[in-house]
């Protein structure tokens, strides 16, 4: 029996045990340091966990920073956002193109946590086993969107009014002070103006979802602009002297994700939806503040569990700072590694300003397109063997388009059901998402 299965009262106490435990087994190198007597380095940890016999943390990640937008690459070698939130889920990826090729390699046996299924009259794909379910953990609210009701708490008066607050909130804002039921009101007011919705009818994890278009999109602020804005999509980071970035909020990439599921775009070709049947948070955990921002301002989602885990620890009163190395790690990699501006620790360039293959992290775009390539080689070779040729011929076609050049982002377009499905979200509730440029996505396996 899972050791997650046996209390499901504490199942967020047993989440963040099998993550904590994972992180005390890691190396030192890439952890917040101590910097003097002083100053001490902080972070944010995620990770998820597979429930199963033994469960065990599958990927694993701290992490605080992000690329702004002028710094960002065109040759797809480099992360552009390592917050932990957004590392662990890259780092999961990692951990599920590593169980296809276990699950093809030996398509008989349970070795993998992947099945293959044929639905009827559709091409053969891989789903997760049944008895299998992903856990996230988290040790504080995920950036912007989560801890607005501390942020708002600790501004002396409120706001003028303003006219871009959705759902009715302009009538709730200006009594919005110190007073915490008063914030409380404020932010209670998205859930009785009703969900916003897709139009058509989508199905998440056979939760039926009967949705009608919203008249207008989740409004925009960067960073902590305009924080009584409780709904909005925000970029990061939060520091007002920062650049500007392209990335959005962890709370934003983790709405998104619920509602799609984590297994990327370039996986979505292959697999069906992985999503995860539980959030444990730590410090700044609000249950209120976590369901409005990672369900209802997007849909009705009805119930959805949020546990809360209460570390303990001891207040050195030491100024803290934020880290700059992200650490990652998944089931399967040797050594975990350590992100430092979105290359691994010590990476520098040559006499002309470049970079070693080396220097990359495997959790960049163009290492997974290149695990991509290697899981669509070992596929076809599956299909080969059971006979599926209509299927062979589609995906074969599709490594040829890759090896001859076909972009990173002509790749993402091929998973046309996953696509139609982000387009509806993307040009509706979130249709005020800041778009990576174009030229970041325009790679090849080939192009330096």
């Amino acid at each position: 029996m899972s050791v997650l299965s046996e209390d499901r009262q504490h199942l967020g106490t047993q989440v963040a045990k099998v993550c904590l435990e994972q992180y005390h087994r890691l190396p030192k190198k890439g952890k917040p340091t101590a910097r003097g007597s002083q100053k001490h380095e902080w972070t944010t940890v995620a990770g998820f966990v597979l429930e199963r016999p033994g469960s065990k943390s599958v990927s694993y990640s701290t992490g605080l920073k992000c690329l702004s937008q002028t710094r960002l690459v065109r040759s797809g070698d480099v992360v552009h956002d390592w917050h932990g939130e957004v590392v662990a889920r890259r780092c999961l990826v990692r951990y599920l193109f590593q169980q296809i090729r276990l699950t093809l390699s030996s398509p008989d046996s349970d070795v993998g946590i992947f099945e293959i299924i044929e639905p009827s009259g559709q091409s053969p794909r891989l789903k997760l086993r049944s008895s299998l379910k992903f856990h996230f953990y988290v040790s504080q609210s995920p950036c912007k969107s989560l801890n607005q009701s501390r942020i708002l708490l600790s501004r002396p008066v409120g706001p003028p009014r303003n006219r871009y607050l959705p759902y009715g909130m302009d009538s709730h804002i200006e009594s919005v002070n110190q007073d915490p039921a008063k914030v409380a009101q404020a932010e209670t007011a998205r859930s009785t103006s009703g969900p916003t919705e897709l139009p058509d009818k989508v199905s998440v994890k056979k939760r039926k979802l009967t949705t009608e278009p919203n008249s207008s999109a989740l409004p925009f602020q960067r960073g902590r602009e305009n924080m009584y804005c409780l709904s909005a999509l925000r970029t990061k980071p939060g520091r007002r002297d920062a650049e500007d970035t392209t990335s959005m909020s962890c709370s934003d990439k983790l709405a998104r994700w619920i509602l799609l599921g984590f297994q990327s775009t370039l996986l979505s070709y292959l697999i069906e939806p992985i999503f995860v049947d539980s959030i444990t948070v730590g410090d700044w955990f609000d249950e209120q503040g976590l369901r409005r921002a990672l369900v209802t301002r997007v849909l009705d989602y009805g119930a959805f569990p949020f546990s809360q885990f209460n570390s303990e620890f001891t207040a050195n009163h030491v100024k803290t700072i934020p880290a700059d190395a992200g650490l990652a790690w998944y089931q399967g990699l040797k050594t975990p590694e350590v992100i430092v501006a979105g290359r691994k620790q010590g990476a520098s360039p040559n006499n002309l300003g470049q970079y070693s293959p080396k220097c990359r992290s495997e959790l960049c775009k163009k290492a997974m397109l290149e695990e991509f390539q290697a899981v669509l080689e070992s596929w076809v070779q599956y299909l080969d063997g059971h006979s599926c040729n209509d299927t062979a011929r589609e995906v074969r076609n599709r490594l040829q388009e890759l090896k001859s050049g076909a972009t990173y982002s002509f790749v993402k377009q091929w998973p046309t059901q996953y696509r139609e499905s982000q387009k509806r979200l993307m040009e509706t509730v979130f249709n005020n998402w800041q778009r990576t440029p174009d030229y970041v996505g325009q790679f090849t396996l080939d192009s330096d």
